[in-house]
């Protein structure tokens, strides 16, 4: 076991009654504080208990061809057995609590990339063990791993070693056992630092020495400050932290390679103050849902400009567009100005990267339109969410946006539109209507929606088949934004279209004024489940995330599931597990955040915790490392059969705006095949037919189903590769039956 592997199993298991002991100037302190408590709760949390799932169990073993299945958590039960030496697996179950702390030397950030490494960083470790016995093991453990161990000379602590670590060249070490304490520092931190507050024979089975108090760390005022707004303690701590400064921060004035440190620069640039303050943070394990609360603590804000995000109390009417069915949203508020100086600051900065100066007045000159147009009136708050994934296609995401002043926006718009195309050559805006009926008039409501179109040569280079075109149209003083015009028209449809579970989310006015909220208002007809983002807000809440795992983890289950056959795989997958196997175990995860006295506080409630980091480290491990526990004899081969996949997304009815909506479903699966078969051939295929032929790599050809769609109309796609098969063009002759090339009310592939 080496110096590394035992630093990380410390370093992830982190919490606050070592608080007092550690020096009250450190930048970063973690802990975890009962050991024992949190394995013995552990076994209750969602991901242990989906190990646990027999068909999780048939679907590992259908996968590594066992019959029989396999049950993971007995593998690495045994793994754990087999694997770690006895010695070490009992000083594990003798461990109590954990701490690690750590102080960088202070140095401001603009000089601590070209300045020299400065002082050594201050590393402190401090380990409970169940008794005086493990504490001595432990010891001895360590001075075993080192290159060399003598005692330490002068040392307050009995006992203490010097050591030096092949690893850690230059960077001093000691250990020493205090009772039953193992205390462990590097750097410039000497045991003096640790001494007076360990106490002779401190810690769990010793005599004296104090854990808890208000000296060190736990004396510090920011720190008792940070932790004021937790709630009483409901469930076994995870782990528990505390830092003072940046991460980015600490790194730059860490002494690092200069390498790593000019690495660093670009870094520093764009994100100075990337989880800086004062902040303190706790998890719990409450139940099977791990609950994080974290304060940060601010100083005097007079003065200070707006933050682009949660700048003032999130609004329950900006939750209101969001589909019952979502995956994720999140919502806060967005103030256009704090974004416009972000823009302008980043424009700046990649200039001067450049060796240039910015000239904004040109810019804005040769793109004809105001930046100040265009941003200034953005807000006062957003929300944005998407849907599950469901195939290659890009997944369903959304963005409503307020806007203080709409008129100023859609003009600003209108100018960049027509001089884009001239400051980038082959990039451009197009605006069409898109026309809805309303259900309760008949008429038609009318929407311009704007594409953000691509040159076609960079669509055919793209590595990715999936079709993207950013789309936004702004209605009822909102800007809705979606990378996909296919989809923007589908949220349209459904908000104004008549749909009775969308009937109530309809964002105020139709464009044009055409009759309010258009659509029924009336109940849905059936009583659906409470979501997170309906939940209550307390006061000055700032923003709220909302990210249902199992929707997602389902979907791409669903996907994997429906898409397999298009390849030669050495398992069948309709053996996998049932999407719904996801939603079973995890909930979904939900983030608040809130102004509070003296800070921000923020709430983290979800099913995952630390396991999930450990569980792909494991997986990592496993992949490129065999293990005599994951070796038991496989079973003969499995005999595979290849059943028809499930029936991809169902395209609506042709005729009218459903069409289109089909129309362009066919031109994005079509060219999602082009890409693929681009990838397998190196060239574009001679004719769209090609692509229902099987090659080596894809028995099954590259549509799914295998056959070449229609438009929504009934007829024939068209497709003219180039010459050499490097680029092609696709689209639709359109409504009218007339083949125009493209032109004209040709639908042509975005």
């Amino acid at each position: 076991m080496s110096l590394t592997t035992l630093g990380l199993a410390l370093a992830l298991q982190v919490a606050s009654s070592h608080a007092a002991l550690h020096p009250a100037d450190v930048d970063i302190f973690l802990e975890v504080p009962d050991v024992p408590a949190l394995v013995r709760t552990y076994e209750g949390v969602p991901l242990v208990r989906l190990l646990h799932d027999e068909e999780i169990a048939r679907a590992i073993g259908a996968v590594m061809r066992r019959q029989g299945g396999v049950d993971p958590a007995a593998q690495l039960a045994l793994l754990y057995e087999t694997e770690v030496p006895a010695e070490v697996r009992q000083m594990l179950r003798s461990l109590r609590a954990v701490s690690v702390s750590l102080r960088v030397p202070g140095a401001p950030i603009a000089d601590s990339i070209s300045a020299a490494p400065g002082p050594l960083p201050a590393l402190a470790c401090i380990v409970d063990f169940a008794g005086e016995e493990a504490a001595r093991a432990a010891l001895a453990a360590l001075a075993g791993l080192a290159a060399s161990a003598e005692p330490y000379p002068d040392s307050p602590l009995p006992g203490a070693l010097r050591l030096e670590f092949a690893e850690l060249s230059g960077l001093p070490a000691w250990a020493a056992a205090d009772g039953a304490r193992v205390l462990l520092g590097a750097g410039a931190l000497d045991p003096a630092e640790l001494a007076p507050r360990a106490g002779s024979a401190g810690g769990p089975g010793g005599t004296g020495g104090a854990a808890t108090g208000e000296g060190g760390l736990a004396g510090r005022a920011g720190y008792r400050d940070a932790g004021r707004a937790f709630a009483a303690s409901a469930g076994t701590t995870v782990v528990a932290g505390f830092s003072a400064r940046s991460p980015l921060e600490m790194l730059a004035a860490a002494p690092l390679p200069d390498e790593v440190r000019t690495g660093l620069g670009p870094a520093l640039a764009e994100f100075p103050g990337l989880l800086g303050g004062v902040r303190r943070w706790r998890m719990e394990l409450v139940g099977d849902r791990f609950v994080t609360e974290m304060m940060t603590l601010e100083g005097d804000e007079e003065g200070a400009s707006p933050p682009v995000l949660g700048g003032r109390p999130l609004d329950r009417a900006w939750l209101v567009p969001v589909a019952p069915e979502a995956m994720f949203a999140y919502s806060s508020a967005l103030d256009g100005a704090a974004l416009l100086a972000g823009v302008r600051n980043l424009l700046a900065r990649r200039a001067a990267a450049a060796g240039e100066e910015l000239d904004l007045a040109a810019l804005e000159g040769e793109l004809g339109v105001s930046l100040e147009a265009l941003f200034a009136g953005i807000g006062p708050g957003f929300v944005v969410y998407a849907n599950a994934p469901g195939g290659l296609a890009l997944p369903e995401m959304y963005a409503w946006i307020e806007l203080a002043d709409p008129g100023a926006f859609q003009a600003g718009l209108a100018a960049l539109g027509g001089t884009l195309g001239q400051r980038f050559p082959g990039f451009g805006l197009e605006t069409r209507d898109y026309r809805v009926k309303d259900p309760a008039t008949g008429e038609r409501i009318a929407f311009p929606i704007t594409t953000l179109g691509f040159p076609p040569e960079l669509l055919a280079e793209s590595p990715v088949p999936i079709a993207i075109a950013p789309s936004l149209t702004v209605t009822g003083g909102k800007l809705l934004v979606s990378p996909s015009s296919m989809h923007l028209k589908r949220e349209l449809k459904r908000l104004y279209g008549g749909d009775e579970k969308a009937a109530a989310a309809v964002p105020g006015e139709a464009a044009g004024g055409a009759g309010g909220a258009a659509g029924t208002t009336g109940t849905p007809a059936t009583t659906r489940t409470r979501h997170p983002w309906e939940m209550e807000l307390a006061a000055e809440t700032r923003s709220l995330l909302v990210m249902d795992w199992g929707q997602l983890l389902g979907g791409l289950l669903a996907t994997a599931k429906a898409l397999g056959g298009m390849f030669s795989l050495p398992f069948d997958v309709q053996a996998l597990p049932s999407p719904e196997v996801f939603g079973r175990y995890f909930a979904p995860t939900v983030h608040v955040s809130r102004r509070v006295d003296g800070g921000t506080y923020r709430r983290h409630e979800a099913s995952f915790g630390p396991e999930v980091a450990g569980g792909a480290l494991l997986a990592v491990f496993f992949a490129f490392e065999p293990h005599a526990a994951m070796a038991a004899p496989m079973a003969a081969p499995m005999e595979i059969t290849w059943e028809d996949s499930p029936p991809g997304e169902a395209l609506p009815p042709p005729g009218g705006d459903d069409a289109h909506l089909a129309t362009e479903h066919a031109l994005q699966v079509v060219r999602m095949g082009l890409a693929v078969y681009q990838l397998d051939q190196k060239v574009h295929p001679a004719s769209l037919a090609v692509l229902i032929q099987p090659t080596g790599a894809f028995p099954n050809g590259f549509l799914d189903p295998p056959e070449v769609p229609v438009d929504g109309w009934g007829r024939e796609l068209r497709y003219e590769p180039a010459a050499d098969g490097s680029t092609y063009r696709l689209w639709s002759v359109g409504p009218d039956g007339i083949d125009e090339g493209g032109a004209g009310d040709d639908v042509v592939a975005q």
